[in-house]
C-alpha cells in the first residue's frame, strides 16, 4: 500500500542513479517492475551483442550498429527514469523507495552486471589493445580489436586467420599474428614472399619494407627456410615482416596456446612514433574513423 508521504523525485538524480550500473533510478521513481525489466535487459543485451559479434561476418556498418546499441542501452535506461521522475514528481512514496533498498539494488545490479561481463569475456568475446606494429597496417599500434572465444578451435583454423595466442615461454603474454602454415605443411618465408609446399601463396597484407628494430636477427629475417609444421601446431607470421617476432624465431605454436581469433576493429587512434625503431615512445594522433568496425576475418577460400 502506498504511503501518503510525498517527496519530489528529481529527474537528474533518477538519471544519475540509473547510470551507476543498475536500474536504481526506476526504483527511486517507484517503478520496481520497470527496474526489473531493465535489469534483465541489461543482463541479456551485452551477451547477445557479443554473440552476434563473433557468430556473424559483420561489416563495419553492422558491427558498429551493434556497438552503438550496447553503448546506448544505459543512456536509454537513464532517460526513461528521468522521464518517469519528471511526470511523477509529486507522487506518493512507495514501500520500495527506501535508501537501504537502493543499496540492495545497487549491489545486486553491480554483481550481476560484473558476472555478465566476465561471462562474455571468458567464453564469448574479449577486447584487446594491440601495442606493437607486428601486424601493421592491418592492425595498427593502439588498435582495440574484438576477438572470438566462443567458436575458436585449433582444428578449424584456416590460412590467413588472425589469431591471438599465448607466448610459448610466457603464457601470460599474448600475441596477435596471422596463420600461414597448418599441420603437415612445409613453409618458407623470404621477405614478404610465402611458399607452402613449394607453392607460393598470396598474402597481400604482407610487406617487408619497414625498419628492423634492434635485436632482430637479420639473417633469419632474410630467409626462414623449410619449416615443417608438426601435428597439433600452427605457423604464424606478422604482416609487418621486419617487426614481427613470430614463428620464424620461436617455431610453430602448439594448439594449446591458441587463445582466440580476431573479428573486428573496435577502436583505432593513430600513434605517432618520433623514432621508427622505438615502439615505446609515441604521441597520440587523430582517431582513424574509417578503420572503426573493419573486419579482420579471413576471406573464405
Amino acid at each position: 500500500m502506498s504511503e501518503t508521504v510525498q517527496k519530489r523525485r528529481r529527474p537528474w538524480l533518477a538519471g544519475l542513479l540509473s547510470l551507476m550500473g543498475a536500474p536504481i533510478g526506476h526504483v527511486y521513481c517507484g517503478r520496481p517492475k520497470r527496474a526489473i525489466g531493465f535489469w534483465l535487459g541489461g543482463m541479456l543485451v551485452f551477451p547477445i551483442i557479443a554473440f552476434c559479434w563473433v557468430t556473424f561476418r559483420l561489416g563495419p556498418i553492422g558491427f558498429l550498429s551493434l556497438t552503438v546499441l550496447a553503448i546506448a542501452f544505459p543512456f536509454v535506461q537513464a532517460f526513461d527514469a528521468m522521464r518517469i521522475a519528471w511526470n511523477s514528481q509529486d507522487a506518493p512514496l512507495e514501500r520500495c523507495q527506501r535508501w537501504w533498498i537502493y543499496l540492495i539494488v545497487f549491489f545486486v545490479g553491480y554483481v550481476s552486471n560484473y558476472g555478465s561481463a566476465m561471462l562474455v569475456k571468458t567464453f564469448i568475446a574479449e577486447v584487446f589493445m594491440v601495442p606493437t606494429r607486428a601486424m601493421a597496417p592491418t592492425i595498427q599500434p593502439g588498435d582495440r580489436i574484438v576477438v572470438d572465444k566462443l567458436w575458436t578451435r585449433a582444428d578449424s583454423l584456416k590460412r590467413r586467420d588472425i589469431v591471438v595466442y599465448q607466448n610459448i615461454q610466457n603464457p601470460l603474454q599474448l600475441h596477435v599474428m596471422r596463420v600461414l602454415g597448418l599441420p603437415g605443411e612445409t613453409i618458407t618465408i623470404e621477405g614478404a614472399k610465402t611458399t607452402v609446399d613449394d607453392s607460393e601463396i598470396d598474402v597481400p597484407q604482407a610487406h617487408a619494407d619497414g625498419l628492423v628494430p634492434p635485436g632482430f636477427f637479420l639473417e633469419q629475417l632474410k630467409r626462414s627456410k623449410d619449416n615443417l609444421i608438426g601435428s597439433g601446431s600452427f605457423f604464424v607470421v606478422g604482416d609487418n615482416r621486419n617487426c614481427s617476432q613470430d614463428s620464424r624465431f620461436v617455431g610453430a605454436i602448439p594448439n594449446r596456446n591458441l587463445h582466440a581469433t580476431a573479428v573486428n576493429i573496435l577502436w583505432s587512434q593513430q600513434r605517432i612514433f618520433p623514432n621508427p625503431t622505438d615502439t615505446t615512445n609515441y604521441t597520440l594522433g587523430p582517431i582513424e574513423w574509417t578503420r572503426l568496425g573493419r573486419s579482420l576475418r579471413s576471406d573464405p577460400e
